[in-house]
């Protein structure tokens, strides 16, 4: 369990230079499968006492209509299919093993049971919870932001458990805290246990699902529309499909191109972000010099330290000492916030991009996430960090973290 320092203390860790990683046990992500897979559950183990804190706390006094747990009748409607989805799921995937082990019914049988269950939740699912769409488009209206953005582009993929009502929840709060318009890619639910298995498959298979192979048209499509910029927002599972999506960009589209892309991702699932290195030539008054750089040069994780999905995730593969011996590339700063909570709106936009209520649109200027002083875990240095002279333990988030900049229609000085 972590540990209870300064509550208002938020630790940033940052990516290792390729160095670190030379003489490292590995246990990539390319690994054999069922070895992702056993430490998988594994780490799942270690971290069950997180569970409980997926959802707590269910109410607190930055609470909005637009939480997952707020007291509104399409958040009473999700919740109770969802429980009533587990139920049976746990009862199916209860009974397969017996099925199979004992000879009660004929495989035939069992099949048809096993392939039955499968379609009929899914049905259920997809016209209780997921509609019809693929994407979807916030729908609050932006005209009291200071100005438009039309040469950005904003694209968000959910995480488990989410129909199109939560979806279309999230891409609206995100609208609302950043004044720009945001398209949302459906990563469907199938229910909470059936979401998990696909995670599992996403994640230590590397398989693109139907959801991950239409985000990365989505996204492909943008970055050739004549956007200066394609803003990426991830959450949770949606953490696993747009590291997928991600090395398809690498491996398909040209490095101009992927220079418009920025990445922020809340309570990512992966257990990798790639973001490959370059070298660029920088003239100075001496002449060309070399740099090393980076595809993409903005990725930023936000983790709460008790979230399970957390910790299952971005928090466990991007600590150092993860990786000197996991040997996973998770490029990226990542904002660990001393505490609970999983859900993307009151969780993480509702504590660290809180809406500012008495305006009536944005985020207030100031709160206890970004005024929070930073403890800062990496061999990196401070010129690597690009923060100024100032030392980085008198910085605070705000100060550092980009997608702050772009809080109430504002834009970071590039």
């Amino acid at each position: 369990m972590s540990g209870k320092t300064n509550p208002r203390m938020v630790r940033m860790r940052l990516p290792l230079n390729i160095d670190d990683w030379a003489d490292s046990a590995a246990l990539p992500y390319t690994a054999v499968p069922w070895k992702l897979f056993w430490y998988d559950l594994k780490l799942f183990a270690a971290n069950a006492w997180a569970l409980p804190y997926i959802i707590w706390p269910i109410h607190s006094s930055q609470s909005t209509s637009s939480d997952e747990l707020a007291s509104t009748l399409p958040n009473f409607e999700a919740i109770a299919i969802h429980i009533g989805l587990f139920l049976a799921q746990s009862f199916f995937l209860l009974s397969i093993i017996p099925l199979l082990i004992l000879p009660v019914l004929p495989f035939g049988a069992v099949v048809i049971y096993v392939l039955g269950f499968i379609i009929i939740n899914q049905l259920l699912c997809n016209l209780l919870l997921n509609g019809q769409h693929a994407t979807l488009e916030s729908d609050v209206d932006l005209r009291q932001f200071p100005q438009a953005h039309p040469k950005e582009k904003w694209i968000f993929i959910n995480g488990i458990a989410v129909g199109q009502t939560w979806l279309q929840s999230n891409i609206n709060r995100i609208a609302l805290s950043f004044g720009r318009p945001v398209t949302g890619v459906h990563n469907p639910t199938s229910g909470i246990l059936f979401d998990l298995i696909q995670c599992l498959v996403e994640r230590d298979l590397s398989y693109p699902t139907t959801d991950v192979r239409q985000g990365f048209v989505t996204v492909e499509k943008a970055l050739y529309e004549g956007h200066d910029k394609v803003i990426i927002i991830l959450h949770s599972q949606g953490g696993i499909e747009g590291s997928l999506i991600l090395d398809w960009l690498y491996a398909s589209v040209p490095g101009i191109a992927l220079e418009k892309i920025e990445v922020y991702t809340f309570g990512n699932a992966a257990n990798h972000f790639n973001n490959p290195q370059r070298v660029a030539m920088v003239p100075s008054e001496e002449g060309n010099n070399l740099v090393d750089t980076h595809v993409i040069k903005h990725i930023e994780h936000y983790g709460n330290s008790e979230d399970f999905v957390a910790r299952w995730g971005v928090l466990h593969y991007a600590s150092i000492s993860v990786c000197e011996s996991m040997k996973n590339r998770y490029e990226g700063r990542v904002f660990e916030r001393n505490g609970t909570g999983h859900l993307l709106n009151q969780h993480y936009l509702g504590t660290m991009f809180p809406l500012d209520l008495k305006r009536g649109w944005g985020v207030l200027e100031h709160n206890d996430f970004m005024d929070s002083p930073i403890v800062i875990s990496s061999t990196i240095t401070e010129q690597d960090l690009s923060m100024s002279s100032a030392q980085p333990d008198k910085k605070r988030v705000g100060q550092v973290s980009r997608l702050w900049t772009y809080r109430n229609g504002r834009s970071p000085e590039d």
